[in-house]
């Protein structure tokens, strides 16, 4: 009784969490009131901090009491203050506006969250274009997982729990996935490409400081942190600040061409061509851990696109549980399954999820591009059998994209006389009296015993990778067939001679070689203190648990680091991503799993695929399988004989699947 009314405010305020704790939240709601009446007036519009932090705390409890209107009433309040104080600009309004369309959704008032989501939708995508393309990449990764991932998504869901057919509201949902999908990949990529085609002095030795400091971090990163080099923190720093300055420059000449905008109609496609667009998304009526999959699909001519909802991601993910491939699921081919009973069940059933509801849609079409979202990056499309047993990719002319919007952006034809085969690798090393230890910290450390340290991991090359007699042959019958190639094999084929690449790559680059990713561990470690800790099964960064084997790589396999060599013969995908491949339009990854990685819903997959678009690189083929090295090689052979009678590298790899 004897405190202030502004302090017996805050003390209602800090024991209300006690009531939220215990879910007690009729007196939680008592509190926060009684706040609330003691030091203001609830129908007061002038603005005071504490004001707003007690009325979003009286919002969320009618929230958590499902009492949605007397919630909307509540932020409607919100938004008025806010308004009459900033106008309605800033995050604070917009944040509670997304509350406002998200308890009006709850209440089935369609109209009202129409109206609002297209206030907020013209917010999101100012934003955008104003703030974006001036944040450096850890800074755009950060936006985009704060803001863009699921508010980009309110139409969709939008679209989902109104059934609704209003075409304007279908093209919004579908062009903000399509911003979304690949956003900072694609706006990396871009700052550096046109920053490097000014040809400017003084950009070219900033650009070429940033890429060989990136260079050295990402060599720091894959040894243990009491191994790094003392002023590993402070060049960190540095690249971030000399990033800063790219981005910058790049605003400065580019500030009228910021390419972040999509609009599905400006899309490339002839005359009945299909595009499928997988999307995934939240109910915010369902647990947190239910999403939604969902397909835009749309051709040239259409008014507006259509919207199918497919599944809820557990149905998909229990096929996935005890399985590292798909190869492991439904197929008739690949080194495992060969051995294997054919799952039908799980076949039958992604094909039910995924594909029929589509089907009838892409029959109808001469061909049909379609870009995976989430955990449909794990299905080999073209390989997924039908309920009669045929492959789809044996039925329809189908074309997986990175983001339809981008089909036919780039009209460069791989040169296929311009092509280096790196194949036949020598993967064998042993020290002599030769070798000397190469200065302190400059090779990559790998703890074997930690890498290989659980029963999967250990089935991976436990004494080192066997030598792939295929490759050889691969390489020695493709270059017999274009005599005009370049080869890596053997002892040459190695991480000091692919890095040698950057800046002077060929147009086509074809690797056969054994490739790795390791799942994300189940505890992973986000500082790998201790002396051991291993930097590729434990990192946090993907780009590390993924890469490709090249010459000498099993002294450091086997032993943990080769303290001889300064490329131990370990290209992690982080390495990768660091070079200038930017001269390559092709790559081909004549190797098992490239395709995996870890998975993030809007940018795709984290891996090998990843790093070398992040490197410039315009077209990937690469497998989601095991595949056994005969067969692969025979792929090989046929596709590049395919494409020197066509002259059609597209046409020639379908012919050849």
């Amino acid at each position: 009784n004897n405190l202030k009314p502004e302090e017996k405010s805050k003390t209602l305020s800090s024991t209300t969490f006690i009531h939220i704790q215990l879910k007690e939240y009729d007196k939680a709601l008592q509190k926060q009131q009684k706040a609330l009446e003691l030091i203001f007036n609830e129908d007061d519009l002038t603005y005071d901090p504490e004001k707003i932090s007690i009325l979003s705390n009286i919002a969320n409890l009618h929230q958590l009491k499902n009492n949605y209107q007397e919630a909307l009433n509540t932020e409607v309040k919100i938004s008025n203050i806010l308004a009459s104080h900033f106008g309605e600009t800033g995050s604070a309004y917009y944040s509670s506006i997304f509350d406002r369309i998200i308890f009006n959704l709850k209440l089935k008032n369609y109209k009202k969250a129409d109206e609002l989501l297209s206030l907020y939708n013209s917010y999101l995508l100012e934003r955008l274009e104003s703030y974006f393309m001036v944040l450096t990449s850890q800074e755009k990764e950060k936006f985009t997982k704060e803001l863009i991932n699921h508010n980009l998504k309110l139409y969709t869901l939008y679209n989902y729990l109104n059934d609704d057919a209003n075409p304007q509201n279908a093209s919004a949902a579908l062009n903000n996935v399509l911003i979304s999908k690949g956003l900072v990949l694609r706006a990396n990529v871009d700052v550096l490409n046109k920053i490097e085609a000014l040809n400017l002095d003084d950009t070219n030795n900033t650009i070429a400081q940033f890429r060989s400091l990136k260079a050295s971090i990402s060599k720091q990163l894959q040894l243990p942190i009491d191994q790094r080099e003392e002023d590993f923190n402070e060049k960190v720093k540095s690249l971030e600040k000399i990033e800063s300055e790219i981005v910058a420059r790049y605003r400065e000449y580019f500030k009228d061409d910021l390419d972040i905008k999509k609009n599905w109609k400006d899309t490339n496609l002839k005359g009945d061509e299909l595009a499928i667009e997988f999307t995934s998304f939240y109910d915010y009526d369902k647990p947190k851990s239910s999403k939604i999959y969902a397909a835009y699909l749309y051709k040239k001519n259409w008014e507006s696109p259509k919207i199918i909802i497919l599944f809820e991601e557990e149905e998909l993910a229990k096929h996935f549980i005890n399985s590292t491939s798909p190869n492991q699921l439904y197929s008739k081919r690949g080194s495992k399954a060969t051995s294997k009973k054919i799952n039908q069940h799980a076949a039958d059933s992604i094909y039910n999820l995924v594909w029929k509801p589509l089907e009838s849609y892409v029959s109808e079409s001469s061909k049909t591009y379609f870009s995976p979202d989430g955990l449909l990056h794990k299905i080999a499309f073209s390989a997924l059998p039908n309920n009669d047993g045929k492959m789809i990719g044996e039925i329809y002319n189908i074309q997986r994209v990175s983001n339809t919007a981008d089909i036919r952006k780039s009209n460069n034809i791989p040169d296929i006389n311009d092509l280096l085969l790196i194949g036949g690798v020598d993967y064998s090393f042993t020290p002599n009296d030769k070798n000397e230890v190469v200065e302190k910290n400059q090779y990559s450390m790998l703890e074997s015993d930690l890498l290989l340290g659980d029963n999967q991991n250990r089935s991976i090359a436990p004494n080192g990778f066997s030598y792939l007699e295929g490759t050889s042959k691969e390489v020695a019958q493709i270059k017999n067939l274009l005599p005009d190639s370049k080869s890596l094999t053997g002892k040459n084929a190695n991480e000091t001679s692919f890095k040698k690449l950057s800046g002077n790559s060929p147009s086509v680059l074809h690797i056969a070689t054994h490739g790795f990713f390791f799942p994300k561990a189940k505890t992973p470690s986000n500082t790998l203190t201790e002396k051991n800790s291993n930097p590729y099964n434990a990192a946090t960064n993907p780009l590390l648990r993924s890469g490709i084997i090249l010459a000498n790589a099993n002294y450091a396999w086997q032993n943990g680091k080769n303290q001889y060599l300064e490329d131990d013969g370990i290209l992690t995908a982080l390495e990768i991503s660091n070079l200038d491949l930017r001269k390559t339009d092709l790559v081909v990854l004549s190797a098992c799993e490239t395709g995996l990685g870890d998975i993030d819903n809007s940018e795709g997959v984290y891996g090998l695929q990843r790093a070398f678009k992040m490197a410039g690189v315009k077209t990937i083929i690469m497998s989601l399988w095991e595949v056994p090295d005969k067969e692969t090689s025979e792929f090989m052979q046929l596709f590049y004989s395919n494409w020197k009678s066509l002259n059609n590298p597209k046409k020639a790899f379908i012919d050849t699947q």
